[in-house]
């Protein structure tokens, strides 16, 4: 054990050094990754100083933005992004900002990160003033952002991009939202709204949210519909998201290596961007057509619903489409518009515009592929140049040059602090308590005299613990109960012995035996021990305990025939038990009867025989044969009349259940 401590205290030693070697590292690991990565922006932000002439500042910030990932976004012709922001939980204590697009597949593009001290708004203020550095975007330009509701980026939006459009996260809306409105009904009005086509579809939603809940409307009906509703999105980013997943997706992909220390994580984040390019351009090298993979997937879905529209033109620039269901949209090949607005806000056409190609080529005009009205963005050309700027490689830290910046960064003295502590952090006490405490226990200065020098208090009560709580602390388990010392033998384990367990038989109803015991089914009881008890099976349905029956090679009394027959069938048992029970008996007489008279010839054969005895003995065998025959008779006469009123019942029951003739 004493190893494995050790072992850990010098590999966290070995963390901690690593930590703070790695901040001291950052200006030149910067200089070597601008000089392999031209055109890559890196901004470190630290502490101003108090006194300008001290050797090291505070880290606080650092942004990078590689020259390869700013040139594919620009080929992109995407005007949108999503940023986010996401804890640090490594020791580089904060939060991880990150800014990602969308590609022509509709695949995420990582464009900047950052390492901020927190999220708040001066953070996303600095961060977005780099942002802006790196676009080239003026202020009065108009640029889309995909967000969560939070009102430091939307302050920091507001102040660095006043004209840009934001869009809010559909799930953070949803996410506030069922708070007070929970339910899958609730989801389905607000995602109805967001996706509407049209103006005029949205308001209608709006009203069917209204009807359903007035409050939830109102809640929502505060938040501008150009923030979470399609049809007041502009065409500029040519996509219809209402969901921040591109910033998810890239924070999953390097959540396990952003919280180590920042070279590393750094490093991780810079191999996962160039191993991500490499994958890319191998598929778009096994592609062929057009369009991307996913936009032509897309395209075919669309096919398949505008077989079923009609289409009408005036002779001019326009085409009436009218629906399998009445709707009816307008197209204008010459504004590249539609009236439900999808091919303006996503780039793509719609099933109208694709009814409305079909209808110009069969009228011989020279249209072209329906492929060829997409927008340049979709086309396998633009996702080409998008990725065919590379994230060239770095070398390791023997080979990096000096930067000629003199100052050295250190790690913020709050983090630290916190990767040089291995324990909770130390509460301090007041100067004379530390004196009394030392290496965390009391010193005798502090422990109090025993209770024999007390002073007694002048209450003259006493207080007493209440009684529930005085009988639990009293009491650590239930308590026994003693029993007699003969029924302790029988009582093992908190169970009955066998000794003590009462059989009884479920053929006679006698305690003492078992039904395989049973004189009525051909068994010897034995007064000395009883064999354990069968469970009967039980009827299906209706719980009751049906006896099984037991096969027998024996051959039985008349009586004794009469009983287990009248068993079997599960009539007349009951009835059929006392005249079993009394012919028992009367065998047992002449079982007796029997043993001794053969005793008595036995006897003959070395003894003169006694013939007064003889003739006496006689008689008493003949009586108790005759005994045997009455109640044999007895229980066919009783076995003969339950048989009678089975079949009658029986008779009965089909008459009722047989329709009349």
């Amino acid at each position: 054990m004493q190893k494995v401590l050790r072992a850990k205290r010098i590999a966290v030693r070995g963390i901690r050094s690593e930590f703070n070697l790695q901040f001291t590292m950052l200006r030149d690991y910067v200089q070597e990754l601008q000089k392999k990565n031209p055109n890559t922006t890196v901004v470190i932000h630290v502490e101003r100083p108090a006194e300008n002439s001290l050797p090291t500042r505070e880290f606080k910030r650092l942004y990078v933005c590689l020259g390869s990932l700013k040139e594919g976004f620009k080929a992109c012709q995407r005007q949108l992004l999503g940023i986010n922001s996401y804890p640090i939980e490594g020791p580089l204590k904060g939060h991880f900002l990150v800014a990602v697009g969308i590609d022509s597949n509709n695949g995420i593009y990582p464009f900047a990160y950052a390492f901020a001290e927190s999220e708040n708004t001066i953070a996303w203020t600095w961060f977005l003033h780099c942002l802006s550095d790196d676009l080239e975007l003026e202020p009065h330009l108009i640029f889309t952002f995909v967000t969560d509701m939070k009102k430091d980026i939307t302050s920091a939006l507001r102040e660095v991009f006043p004209n840009a459009e934001h869009i809010y996260c559909l799930r953070s809306i949803h996410e506030q939202m069922k708070v007070n409105w929970p339910g899958r009904a609730f989801k389905y009005h607000l995602w109805r709204c967001a996706t509407a086509s049209t103006v005029v579809q949205f308001e209608k939603c709006m009203d069917a949210l209204k009807t359903f809940s007035q409050a939830a409307h109102a809640w929502l009906n505060q938040i501008p519909p150009i923030h979470w509703s399609r049809p007041h999105f502009s065409w500029r980013p040519h996509s219809d998201v209402l969901l921040n997943n591109m910033c998810q997706v890239f924070h999953e992909k390097i959540i396990k290596d952003v919280n180590k220390p920042i070279i590393i994580a750094l490093e991780y984040i810079r191999e996962y961007c160039m191993k991500r390019i490499m994958h890319v351009v191998t598929v778009i090298e096994k592609s062929d057509g057009p369009l991307t993979p996913t936009t032509q997937h897309m395209l075919e879905g669309i096919k398949k619903e505008a077989i079923r529209y009609n289409v009408l033109w005036n002779g001019g620039d326009k085409f009436q489409v009218t629906g399998p269901w009445g709707d009816q949209c307008v197209v204008n090949i010459v504004e590249k518009s539609c009236t439900c607005r999808r091919w303006e806000i996503t780039g793509l056409p719609c099933k109208h515009v694709v009814t409305t190609n079909w209808n110009m080529a069969l009228n011989r005009q020279q249209v072209g592929a329906i492929e060829t009205w997409a927008h340049p963005c979709y086309c396998l050309n633009t996702w080409e140049a998008t990725y065919k700027h590379n994230v060239s490689p770095i070398t390791s830290n023997e080979h990096w040059e000096k930067s000629f910046v003199p100052t050295t960064i250190v790690p913020p003295k709050s983090q630290a602090n916190a990767a040089n502590s291995t324990s909770k952090k130390r509460v301090r006490l007041a100067p004379e308590t530390e004196e009394l405490v030392k290496n965390g226990k009391l010193s005798k200065a502090w422990k109090s005299v025993s209770n024999e020098h007390w002073e007694k208090s002048f209450v003259p009560t006493t207080i007493v613990p209440p009684k529930s709580q005085a009988n639990a602390a009293n009491s650590t388990s239930k308590k026994r109960v003693r029993l007699a010392p003969e029924t302790e033998e029988l009582v093992k384990n908190g169970k009955l012995s066998k000794a003590w367990k009462s059989v009884r038989c479920s053929v006679c109803g006698i305690a003492g035996h078992n039904r395989k015991t049973c004189l009525g089914y051909g068994g010897t009881q034995s007064s000395q021990t009883a064999p354990k008890r069968q469970k009967c099976s039980t009827a299906k349905g209706k719980g009751k305990k049906v006896p099984q029956k037991v096969a027998s090679n024996k051959t039985h009394p008349t009586g004794n025939k009469v009983a287990a027959d009248n068993q079997a069938e599960g009539t007349g048992a009951d009835e059929s038990q006392d005249v079993a029970v009394e012919d028992q008996g009367t065998q047992d007489v002449a079982t007796e009867k029997q043993d001794e008279f053969a005793g008595v010839q036995s006897r003959s054969q070395d003894q003169p025989i006694d013939e007064s005895q003889c003739q006496s003995q006689q008689q008493d065998l003949s009586q108790s044969q005759s005994l045997v025959h009455s109640s044999n008779v007895q229980a066919v006469s009783v076995s003969s009349q339950y048989t009678t009123r089975r079949v009658t019942r029986q008779q009965a029951f089909m008459d009722r259940m047989m329709p009349s003739a």
